[in-house]
């Protein structure tokens, strides 16, 4: 085991053979340490380690009481605790170390292997929770910084917190505003409004609406409110917007209506009046009431485009932020995928086909979830347009038709599936084997939406762009469902928002549609009717000919080594291990590096690396700015990238080097033994 270091561990024994015994195990194990021989000492130099292995049968102090301190001081609350205790112990013994704050209790003599495990099994956790403590931070202060009021509350209707936007809406600090009840800032009687809410939270659907509170200086104030889905038990998380202006703007209008209105109706007098003096003058009153109207139907026009278009605008703008935070979160977890899964399927094959088999079926749970998590954060990628893309140029309709089989299995006998060759289209631009996701995710949604069956069609057209140059591809998938609702039309590309029951979907399928299609330089839109069914529509750009259909994945077995010598540069303590190891187990000569000045010193060192594995996303300059400096000494150079997350560029896709594949976190072990060994079979001998 190679650990870094910057590891400090604190062996706590009044033994001084236990204490050797146990140092010696840590030393091989990579790991730095430091001793003490009595609960004070330990107690004095517990806040330089990074983990401390307690005995209890200390001279002064006991080592659960020590423990306690340790556990009772804000400078080592968090630190790892390990008992070890060389007499024999009781479960009673083993209870007590560990209610005291131990995280683990072993018996002398330890088996060096486990103890290693061990170890590196707590400091890795210790080291994903302070990751989670800094992305809980990060997630607090887009919250804080906010242009919107954000509160939540209890089942009590209690403020428990509010963001500073919503304090300056009401004028009042926040410690102020945190423990009222919200019935005291209302304006007036807003009891049936929160029923409303409560009514909304027991079925688990969203709530929007007005509610007036009551400003500094007892000013009214008209806020929209909006509730999301998925309440949690005891809390009430809303956004609050301001629209007194908005409301106040709509009654100067409905005034300046009802001005027009009474001056036709005056104009109507004058017009009587005059026809009666002067007949000529009928025609001249006509005209310039008709002047009129045209000019206020114009205006009306005018106010509801404008406000058609602030929506847009305002939706377009949430949808880029949601998206921005979505993908960096997703791109953290990615590498916490990439570590966990790593250590399992390690874990897999440290224990070899002699291993219990309860053991196994836990190990396959584990990995399984993983593998669940990793699809969610690929979709949320997909949203946010962060995703590796691959773009070619695909024939749409014979991508449907190839699927067609596979599509009515999942659809079922009630549904019936008609794809219409009628308009062959042009080829388009784009990652084949996202559209078939696409495709699949639209066509379940559509499934979905027709609970007592129906009809899906899908058909292609062009679409010329205004002008006549270049164009685009149209895909429509129609079912004859139940429609959707006018109010969440809006909503539905939205990640997590979903109108399904509780348990029954992510809320993440047509989020992926849409992070895709803006990806691939189009975009999508939904027509829907209630009663009637839905259509969505996928505009993509033309390809100038038809490419292959994806192939579908085939089990291989994943190959080893032939001698070769790797170069692996990533930053993340928690997934270079786990990657240089498994390389190891091919049979690979692995040297590693943290960042890419260490990585191109190695480089320079060794004239023997066949292959560099690279993260893209390192601290100063990124991967591929590493490699065009490595390339600058060896041109040939194979890379192989693993990332979190591509950062695309102006062609919706990651901008790869010759010579270079690319991988997405999590990775398994087997895919990247694969995608190793064909680069390196790439080359030439």
């Amino acid at each position: 085991m190679n650990a870094a270091p910057t590891v400090r561990i604190l062996v706590v024994d009044d033994n001084p053979a236990s204490r050797y015994a146990t140092r010696r195990i840590l030393n091989a194990g990579g790991y730095a340490t430091d001793e003490a021989a009595s609960g004070r000492d330990a107690l004095a130099q517990a806040a330089a380690a990074d983990l401390v292995i307690l005995d209890i049968n200390l001279p002064d102090l006991s080592g659960f009481e020590v423990c306690r301190r340790l556990r009772a001081d804000p400078a080592t609350g968090s630190t790892p605790v390990i008992h070890i205790s060389a007499a024999a112990v009781t479960t009673r013994d083993v209870v007590s170390g560990l209610d005291g704050g131990a995280d683990a209790y072993f018996v002398h003599p330890v088996e060096p292997a486990v103890l290693l495990a061990t170890v590196g099994t707590l400091l890795r956790a210790r080291s994903a929770e302070r990751r989670l403590r800094r992305s809980e931070r990060r997630f607090r202060a887009v919250v804080e910084r906010a242009d919107t009021g954000i509160v939540l509350l209890d089942d009590d209707w209690a403020l428990v917190e509010v963001n500073p936007h919503f304090a300056r809406l009401l004028g009042q600090p926040q410690a102020v505003l945190q423990g009222q009840p919200l019935g005291a800032l209302l304006a007036d009687d807003g009891g049936a409004r929160l029923a409303e809410i409560d009514a909304a939270r027991a079925r688990d659907e969203p709530w929007a609406g007005v509610l007036s509170l009551r400003g500094s200086g007892g000013r009214a104030i008209e806020t929209e409110w909006r509730f999301s889905s998925g309440w949690e038990s005891g809390t009430r998380l809303a956004t609050v917007t301001d629209v007194s202006e908005r409301h106040a703007m709509e009654r100067v209008r409905e005034l300046l209506l009802e001005r027009e209105r009474s001056a036709l109706a005056d104009s109507e007098r004058a017009r009587s009046e005059a026809e009666r003096a002067n007949e000529g003058l009928e025609l001249r009153v006509w005209e310039r009431t008709a002047d009129l109207i045209e000019a206020n139907t114009r205006l009306e026009a005018e106010i509801r485009e404008r406000e058609r278009a602030e929506a847009q605008l305002r939706q377009s703008q949430k949808m880029e932020a949601v998206g921005r935070l979505t993908g960096g979160i997703a791109h953290d977890f990615n590498n916490l995928l990439t570590a966990m899964t790593g250590n399992l399927e390690l874990l897999r094959r440290r224990l070899g086909t002699d291993a219990d088999p309860r053991s196994g079926r836990y190990l396959e749970a584990a990995l399984d979830a993983t593998g669940r998590a990793a699809s969610l954060t690929h979709r949320l990628l997909a949203f946010s347009r962060q995703q590796v893309l691959a773009p070619k140029a695909v024939d749409p309709l014979a991508l449907a038709i190839s699927m067609q089989d596979m599509l009515e299995r999942t659809l079922g006998e009630s549904v019936r599936l008609v794809i219409d060759p009628a308009v062959v289209p042009h080829s388009v631009l784009c990652d084949a084997n996202q559209l078939e996701n696409v495709l699949l995710n639209l066509v379940i949604n559509a499934r979905d939406a027709m609970p007592e069956g129906g009809t899906i069609r899908i058909s292609c057209s062009d679409a010329p762009t205004p002008g006549g140059a270049g164009g685009q591809v149209r895909l429509d998938v129609a079912d004859t469902g139940t429609g959707i609702a006018p109010e969440v039309v809006d909503k539905i590309f939205e990640p997590f928002f979903t109108t399904k029951p509780s348990g029954q979907g992510t809320g993440l399928g047509l989020s992926m549609v849409y992070g895709f299609a803006a990806q691939s330089g189009g975009h999508v839109a939904v027509q829907s009717e209630l009663g009637r069914g839905s259509t969505f529509s996928l505009w993509l750009p033309r390809a100038d000919e038809a490419g292959p259909l994806p192939a579908r994945a085939t089990a291989v077995v994943p190959p080893s080594a032939r001698g070769e010598r790797l170069l692996l540069l990533e930053d993340n303590g928690s997934v270079r291990p786990v990657l240089a190891e498994a390389l190891r187990q091919l049979g690979y000569a692995v040297v590693e590096a943290a960042d890419g000045e260490e990585a191109l010193r190695l480089l320079d060192e060794s004239a023997d690396i066949d292959l560099v594995v690279s993260d893209i996303g390192l601290p100063g300059a990124d991967g591929r700015e590493i490699v065009a400096r490595a390339r600058e000494r060896r041109p040939d150079l194979p890379v192989l990238f693993v990332t979190g997350y591509a950062q695309p560029t102006a062609g919706a896709a990651p901008d790869t080097p010759p010579n270079a594949s690319i991988l997405s976190k999590p990775v398994r072990l087997e895919t990247l033994a694969v995608a190793v060994r064909d680069m390196l079979d790439r080359q030439p001998d």
